[in-house]
């Protein structure tokens, strides 16, 4: 029955056939339940039954409903048989997030009171591999003034009286768009350019 529920929301809330099997795949849909987008299995070759880490085969080897059954230490215990099994963290992560939208969609169904972010919070996440790590060097938004300091100057030249001063920028202290997008972080406005109106 869950399997089933979950294959009709994957159907009717994603438009891309490819996120559907990714998610289904995630939760660990078996193919055959997967013919609502896939159609019917032909191909001898296909894996008939999903991945026995994945979240339903799991929670089906546990004993465990996922919709009343699962707890904080579930979860922890389902990520570590994962990591034990030699699944990818990457693919930990979608799964992860796969159970988290499904989990989200249950909830509001009234299905289940279990809540992915609330059992896992972000610290723990990331301790377990399952969440990316902040950057070592985040992105720093531009100031205006940075925004602004690339642009000629639409007052008169102060060397040879002319309107622009686009002629002189390659003698400038200006920074130009290659300086912004190369420097990032550690850029800042010429010191001898005065505020921008």
């Amino acid at each position: 029955m869950v399997i089933d529920t979950a294959a009709v929301w994957l159907h009717t809330s994603y438009t891309s056939a490819n996120t559907k099997k990714a998610n289904a795949n995630a939760l660990g849909i078996p193919r055959a339940d997967q013919r609502l987008w896939r159609g019917e299995p032909t191909h001898r070759n296909v894996q008939a039954l999903p991945e026995a880490s994945a979240f339903f085969p799991w929670c089906a080897a546990a004993g465990l409903n996922p919709l009343a059954d699962m707890t904080r230490d579930g979860l922890r215990t389902w990520l570590s048989v994962q990591d034990a099994a030699g699944v990818s963290p990457n693919t930990r992560k979608a799964r992860l997030g796969a159970v988290a939208a499904w989990y989200r969609e249950m909830r509001v169904r009234g299905a289940t009171t279990f809540e992915v972010a609330a059992a896992l919070p972000a610290t723990e996440r990331r301790n377990l591999g399952v969440l990316k790590p902040d950057s070592e060097h985040p992105a720093v938004p531009l100031t205006l003034g940075q925004a602004r300091a690339p642009r000629p100057s639409s007052t008169r030249c102060p060397t040879c009286a002319c309107d622009t001063q686009a002629h002189h920028l390659a003698d400038s202290a200006v920074p130009t768009l290659a300086d912004l997008i190369t420097a990032g972080e550690n850029l800042s406005p010429p010191a001898d350019q005065g505020p921008t109106p």
